[in-house]
Formats: C-alpha cells, structure tokens, sequence
C-alpha cells in the first residue's frame, strides 16, 4: 500500500546526544507502528489516526526527548 505520507522528527540543534542511529531508530520505529495501523482492517486510509498503540508509539518517541530536556 503506497501512501506518500512523510514522516518528520524535529530535534532540539542542542541535543547533541542523539545519534544517526538513534534518529534511523526512531524513524523505524514511527514507520512501523503506522505500517501495523494501516494494516488494520478496520482502518479507512485517510480517516484520523484513533489507535492507541499508533498513539502509546508517539508518547514512547516523546518521553525520551522529554526527560533529556528536562535534565
């Protein structure tokens, strides 16, 4: 299924300890969370995203962001 949506993670320019590997990782992981939600079959492709593990995916990608800079 080709859906050309574009996946965009912004980084503080400080946080100089995030990693080129960190970054793929965290675009893997994006990318297959919103692969397993497409491959729902009760998800109409271009409906809002409802799922709570699309979003528990989101939170686990902010939460170490967070806790780095509130350090």
């Amino acid at each position: 299924m080709q859906t050309s949506i574009k996946f965009i993670i912004i980084v503080e320019a400080s946080n100089t300890n995030l990693r080129d590997n960190e970054i793929r990782q965290m675009f893997r992981k994006l990318h297959t969370g919103y692969s397993n939600m497409l491959y729902n079959p009760f998800y109409t492709p271009g409906a809002p995203i409802e799922s709570k593990k699309f979003h528990g995916v989101i939170k686990s990608l902010l939460l170490p962001a967070t806790v780095t800079a509130s350090k």
